[in-house]
């Protein structure tokens, strides 16, 4: 897996997890928040980097 896949869903689930902190949501469901988007964001790029992988000129 690429390093760079990895540190953009670290950034994201940061992002998120500190967001749903700052408007006054628990911690542990912060955590939850955080591992979640987390996991939203690696699929995301994970797919769209296998469908720029398999995309071929017609």
């Amino acid at each position: 897996m690429s390093v760079v896949f990895m540190i953009a869903a670290l950034c994201a689930g940061l992002a998120s997890g500190i967001v749903w902190l700052s408007l006054g949501g628990s911690a542990l469901m912060a955590v939850a928040v955080y591992v979640l988007s987390g996991q939203l964001v690696l699929a995301a790029l994970l797919g769209h980097a296998a469908l720029r992988m398999f995309d071929e000129p017609a």
